[in-house]
């Protein structure tokens, strides 16, 4: 791994001269406490993640995939779900057998966790940056074939509430152990909420891709902003939502309700200009990367740490709840065994090492 270093069984020298702080409660860290030299988390487990550096899930290829995950190390990330663009159905089986092979083999953080279908089931009015050609309507034989391939590693997929068959779909890939994910619609408060009754759990980057609230039509985002049982994705960069946005959603959910994402995609970590994925092409500049044509936003520029520090600052939340937010709702909603990870930082949460079991080191 570029400019990296792996060393086995002793701690750097620049982690053991510093008092770090390890958080034994869900909401004791403090971005405020000065006179320490730096922090220690479980783990950064990325909910929804496409691509970074040039690469992205969508393509398959194991090799490309694990130096895109290397390249992510020192962001401070253990983990990823490894989020599909839609595509054709050849593509997509593709990209889930070299998911699965690097699922099965990679031994070095961030590690990837499991599938997450973002589509084919979307609304073709909010679907976005991706190809509409490939929407399909809930296929529930579609999704066992895919989970097949898989090795049973998908783990959630996104519905749009409004699609014919949704609510069924919606029980039986639940009752397969799939977290569905209302998003990417345009659905009304009655259809949001039947999706809910019928076994959704999660939204998929609440706010983004679906009808604004609006008094008299609360809709989608109404109804899920009024429901308690759903976990919501937040995508905490100060781009996709206003920080004020972010600090609503603490202030009327529990904070073990939300997952802040970056909904990271490949041209993140390239050079500013234009670059054509996903059959389109999209311009990455001021800190965002959008539709070249439109100027729409296309999807994350920041990492999932980069997003994290930026929300504590501009949202004025605390760390407690962003620590709750990035790693331990991501790993109960997954329902992930114990990590043996730990990430360093400094006090101004700068990646110093990353380690694994207690006996590998991951450092600058």
């Amino acid at each position: 791994m570029n400019k990296l270093y792996k060393t086995s069984a002793t701690i750097p020298q620049s982690i053991k001269d510093k008092a770090f702080y390890h958080p034994q409660e869900r909401h004791s860290i403090s971005i405020s406490v000065t006179h320490l030299d730096g922090y220690k988390l479980p783990g950064i487990i990325d909910c929804h993640f496409h691509g970074a550096y040039g690469w992205d899930f969508s393509f398959g290829d194991p090799e490309k995939i694990n130096a895109m995950l290397d390249k992510c190390l020192p962001e401070g990330l253990t983990g990823v779900i490894a989020t599909l663009m839609i595509s054709s159905e050849e593509n997509t089986e593709k990209a889930i057998r070299d998911i699965t092979e690097v699922i099965e083999k990679r031994t070095v953080p961030p590690f990837v966790h499991g599938i997450y279908l973002e589509g084919p089931f979307l609304a073709s009015a909010k679907s976005h940056q991706h190809q509409r050609e490939f929407l399909l309507s809930p296929d529930i034989e579609l999704i066992k074939k895919w989970q097949d391939i898989a090795k049973g590693k998908i783990k959630i997929v996104t519905v749009a509430p409004e699609l014919e068959g949704a609510t069924d779909f919606i029980e039986e890939a639940s009752q397969m152990g799939i977290i569905c994910s209302i998003g990417h619609t345009q659905a009304t408060w009655a259809q949001t909420k039947a999706a809910i009754k019928a076994g959704a759990k999660h939204v998929t980057h609440c706010f983004n891709a679906m009808n604004p609230l609006y008094h008299r039509d609360p809709g989608a985002l109404g109804c899920i902003l009024a429901d308690k049982t759903l976990t919501l994705e937040l995508i905490s960069d100060s781009i996709h939502l206003a920080p004020e946005t972010v600090a609503m959603i603490y202030s009327i959910h529990e904070s073990d309700k939300i997952v802040l994402v970056s909904d990271s995609i490949a041209p993140r970590g390239m050079s500013d200009g234009k670059h054509d994925f996903y059959g389109t092409t999209l311009l990455k500049k001021d800190g965002k990367i959008t539709y070249a044509a439109s100027g729409a936003i296309a999807g994350g520029n920041s990492s999932l740490l980069t997003a994290t520090v930026r929300t504590a600052k501009d949202a004025g939340t605390s760390w407690g709840s962003l620590g709750t937010a990035i790693w331990r709702t991501p790993s109960r909603i997954l329902n992930l065994k114990s990590l043996e990870t730990n990430v360093y930082f400094d006090k101004d949460f700068n990646w110093l090492a990353t380690s694994l079991n207690n006996k590998t080191w991951f450092h600058k």
